[in-house]
């Protein structure tokens, strides 16, 4: 089972990734965070206020067709709706919230079932690099990932 040790940012891309994950694995969500490019957090936090105003202004056109009885309109209406359906729906996932982010960590954790993170390669080019990853889960399955990462103020970041 993995263990909390002491997590801090290091000029390695590899004791990174595997600190943030052996962190988001704990349930330390916040430590994981500290971990991930904030440019990352502020663009999912931009698509979702985009999202948002993207269906307020679906529901702006829509009000317009309202009586309207053409088949143009009709048909607009209708794909009016479904495209407001899918805003709502990913308004929803309000994108860069902490709970949001909560879930992606449960995803690449696999649902904090970790029992090992291994970084088997790590490449590095200028201010961006890969890790490569073999996470051990509970049930014995071995799960290959990689994780991107850049370099910013000499200090390396998912992202």
């Amino acid at each position: 089972m993995l263990k909390a040790t002491h997590i801090r940012q290091t000029s390695q891309p590899r004791a990174v990734v595997v600190a943030a994950y052996v962190a988001a694995n704990l349930g330390h969500y916040t430590t994981a965070n500290r971990f991930v490019d904030p440019a990352v957090v502020q663009t999912l936090q931009r698509a979702h206020a985009d999202t948002l105003a993207a269906s307020q202004r679906t529901r702006r056109y829509l009000s317009r067709l309202r009586g309207r009885r053409d088949s143009a309109a009709i048909r607009s209406r209708k794909r009016l709706q479904l495209l407001l359906k899918s805003e709502v729906t990913l308004a929803r996932i309000k994108l860069g919230s902490p709970r949001q982010l909560r879930e992606l960590w449960n995803m690449a954790t696999r649902g904090r079932s970790l029992v090992r993170i291994e970084a088997t390669r790590q490449v590095i080019h200028d201010s961006r690099a890969r890790v490569y990853l073999r996470l051990t889960l509970r049930d014995g399955t071995v799960v290959r990932d990689s994780e991107p990462l850049v370099r910013l103020r000499g200090k390396w970041f998912l992202g």
